[in-house]
Formats: C-alpha cells, structure tokens, sequence
C-alpha cells in the first residue's frame, strides 16, 4: 500500500490532514467521518468521497480496524505536498434541504436527495408523497423532484387465467340463462354446471392469490399480530363460521394492506366486501332454483344468479388486481414471497 497523504473535509467544511491511506480507513472505521466527508490527495483532479477512496485501497488488517487512536503523521515540507484546492461547495443531493408531507398530513425532514431516492427504494416512501424545499414556489410530488417513473404492477400469468376463468364464469352462466329461456333445457344443463366448474376454478387460483397476500402482510406487520396465512385461508372452509371469517380473509386485506404500507386508499375495499356479500347472497339464490315451483320462478331466480355471478366475477378480477399490487409493491422493496 502506498503512503499518499489525504486531506480530509467534514460536511460542515472542516479540514483535517494531511493522513495516511491506513489512518484515513481506520479512522472511517471508527465512524469519525460522517456522511458526506470528501477527501483529496496529490494527483487528484479534485475532492472525492471517502468511501470511494476506501474502495480503492486494500482493506486494513483487524489489528489495524481497531486503532482508532490515528494521529496525522509529520507532514513533509510544503515543497513536496502542495496545498489542497480550495474547499468545495457541499453537492446538491447530499444537502439536507427536502421537507416531505406524508399520508397523514405528518411533516418530515429535511432529507437529502439521495437519502429520499433511498427512501423510495425500501419501501420507506413510495414517491406519490409532497415535497418541499425552500425556493420552491409549491409542494410538488417527489416522482417529481428525483424523476421517478410510477411503479408498474405486474401481472403473473396466474392472475391473468384466473381472470380469464372468472370472465368465462359470467358468460356460460348468461348463456346457461338464455338457453333456459328458450326452453333448451339439455343445453341450459351444459352451460351451467360449464359455469360452476369454472368459478370453482377461478376461486381455487384466488384463494391462491389471498394466501400470498396475507403472507406478504404477515412479513411487513411487525408487532402487529395478525391471522396466518393458513389461517386466513383454512377458516374460511369452516360450515357457518366462514359467513363471519369470509369477510375477516378479503377485506382486511385492504385495512391492513393500507395501514401497513402506510399509504391510504391504494387498495380499495369494496370489491373485496362487495364480492363476500354477493357470495352469500349466491347461496341464498342456490336454495331458492331448489325449491322454486313453477318454470316462471327458477327462470326468474336463474336470472338474478347469472347477475350475481357477473358481479362477483367483476369483483374478484378487480381483487386479484390489488392483491397484485400489494405483493408487486412488496416485491420491489422487499424479499420476495
């Protein structure tokens, strides 16, 4: 290692030096230089952050991390080190000048450009919240201020056949209801139970989807004690309890989702509750073709079947879209599940 000479300046523009490459790590090891801290030496073009000296450097052996006592060594005469340049301007995205208004009206700051941009990255903040800093003439969102482009929420190619199935559901059940009418009762029979296997299908792919999103919700929950996934998906196949517990596995999806994420409105409840309710009013709907009398009253309970299972797939492919969204938002920031 060779024994160059670094001069050292703080952010509050402070210099130190002129120290050795061994001294200049050890102290960095030390946590005497806080973020922001350039460093120069002879042959430099000009100040440069010390991390990026240290990564240049071979690393210091442990005995050499633990000395936290460096002294500047004896600087050589004036005429073999010239001086250092003039003391640069601190750079714009290490100047903590950014306020932020979060989702709760919740004032934050300042930060930095590059500590936002981080910020961004973890999940900490999505990039739709305002920001501020003096000289601006109003809050802006900071997409805005670090030039982000929105997050894009990806579809697997689960969720597309499951919407697929969910669509198709709706229209054998329609056909199912305009064959009955026309009295084509063997191919009203076809269509129907066409459309009950493929909403049994379709409910099988989302209850795949609302397991990996209670799993996403119990990764980012912390503290805060929640149903397991298995748990959440397992009750719901309990006879009577699940009337209760089917609201508790797709709706808190969205309260929780919304409180965890800290980020209001992103997943919307009512197609989740819409979708519960129109479940169990399909059961009712199920008990009443049973037990109707006449033709003119199956045809009649058929008719409000085929709208129930039109909402209900309406609901459920606008519920696998936010599940999507919740795990796609988990997945850029966090391990995937």
């Amino acid at each position: 290692m060779d024994s160059k000479q670094y001069y050292i300046t703080l952010p509050d523009k402070t210099q130190e030096g002129p120290y050795d490459d061994k001294a200049d790590i050890a102290r960095y090891q030390a946590s005497k230089y806080p973020e922001g801290t350039l460093v120069w030496c002879e042959g430099m073009a000009g100040w440069i952050l010390i991390e990026t000296m240290i990564s240049s450097v071979e690393k210091i052996t442990n005995e050499e991390r633990e000395t936290t006592d460096c002294k500047p060594n004896t600087p050589p005469l004036s005429a073999s080190i010239p001086p250092p340049p003039p003391i640069p301007s601190i750079p714009d995205n290490f100047k903590k000048e950014y306020y932020v208004v979060d989702y709760d009206g919740n004032k934050q700051g300042p930060y930095s450009l590059d500590e936002l941009k981080n910020f961004v990255k973890i999940g900490k903040l999505y990039g739709s919240e305002l920001g501020w800093k003096l000289g601006m003439t109003d809050w802006v969102s900071l997409n805005d201020i670090l030039d982000i482009r929105p997050v894009t929420y990806y579809m697997e190619p689960q969720s597309w056949v499951a919407c697929s199935f969910f669509c198709a559901s709706s229209i054998l059940s329609i056909v199912s209801t305009i064959a009955f009418s026309d009295r084509s009762y063997g191919a009203s029979i076809i269509f129907s139970w066409g459309s009950i296997l493929t909403f049994l299908t379709a409910s099988i792919l989302l209850l795949i989807r609302l397991f990996k999103a209670w799993k996403v919700l119990q990764n980012i929950s912390g503290r805060i004690r929640i149903p397991s996934p298995g748990q959440a998906i397992g009750f719901l196949f309990i006879p009577f309890f699940n009337f209760y517990w089917g609201f508790v596995a797709f709706c808190k999806v969205s309260s929780l989702g919304d409180k965890l994420l800290k980020r209001p409105g992103s997943i919307q409840l009512w197609p989740f509750l819409t979708y519960c309710v129109l479940n169990i009013l399909g059961l009712f709907v199920l008990g009443a073709l049973r037990g109707a009398a006449s033709r003119s009253s199956f045809e009649s309970w058929l008719i409000i079947g085929s709208i129930i299972s039109t909402g209900c797939s309406v609901c459920a492919i606008f519920m696998i879209y936010y599940i999507n969204k919740l795990i796609s938002k988990y997945h850029n920031t966090k391990l995937p599940c």
